[in-house]
């Protein structure tokens, strides 16, 4: 059950990231869940994610899960950044010295 949490805070948040105008979902950098309740399974989750920044190469999301009473079972936070691959490529050659 743990993993999914992540999943979901990988998903989502990149979904929202990009639903803002990010200039991509980018590369995930950082993806972290802290748990502060049990949820049992047949119970509703209420999921709701906020932006939090979204600047030139780095973004952020914070993803609540909630029980239907409202209390919070878990807060991920998910880092993006928007670097461009184009820019990495292509790989410079070596100089001859180094073959």
């Amino acid at each position: 059950m743990l993993v999914i949490f992540y999943m979901v805070v990988d998903l989502v948040g990149s979904a929202v990231i990009y639903g803002v105008g990010a200039p991509a979902t980018g590369v995930s950098v950082e993806i972290n869940v802290s748990y502060l309740d049990a949820a049992f399974a047949d119970e509703e989750i209420e999921i709701e994610a906020r932006v939090l920044r979204v600047g030139k190469a780095i973004g952020v999301v914070s993803v609540e899960f909630r029980k239907e009473t409202g209390k919070i079972i878990a807060q991920g936070r998910h880092t993006f950044t928007f670097l461009s691959l184009v820019r990495c490529w292509p790989i410079p050659s070596l100089p001859p010295s180094f073959v």
